[in-house]
C-alpha cells in the first residue's frame, strides 16, 4: 500500500518546520520536516500494516489553536493543512 499526503507549507502557521512522523503500529515508516509545500509518498508494508492491526497514524511536534491566536470562536487543536489523502 502506498500513502500519500500533500499539503500547505507548515511555515504559514510556525515559525520552523514541525518534526512528521508515519507510523504503523511501532514502525516508523517515515519522518519528514517540511518547510515549504510538501508532498509525503511511504509505501507501507503489508506486515507492518497486519502487525499494526490496519491501523496508520501520522503525528506532528506541533500544533496550534486557532481561538488561542485570533480570539475567534475556533477551539479545535490543529497541525498539518492537507490538500490531498490518497491510500492506493
Amino acid at each position: 500500500m502506498t500513502l500519500t499526503l500533500a499539503g500547505e507549507s507548515p511555515l504559514t502557521y510556525f515559525e520552523s518546520p514541525p518534526h512528521v512522523v508515519v507510523r504503523a503500529g511501532t514502525s516508523v515508516l517515515a519522518t519528514a520536516a517540511p518547510s515549504g509545500d510538501f508532498e509525503i509518498v511511504v509505501k507501507i508494508p503489508a506486515a507492518a500494516l497486519a502487525a499494526a492491526d490496519g491501523m496508520v497514524t501520522i503525528e506532528t511536534d506541533k500544533t496550534f489553536v486557532p481561538h488561542d491566536r485570533t480570539g475567534r470562536p475556533d477551539k479545535r487543536t490543529l497541525c498539518l493543512r492537507i490538500f490531498r489523502f490518497d491510500v492506493q
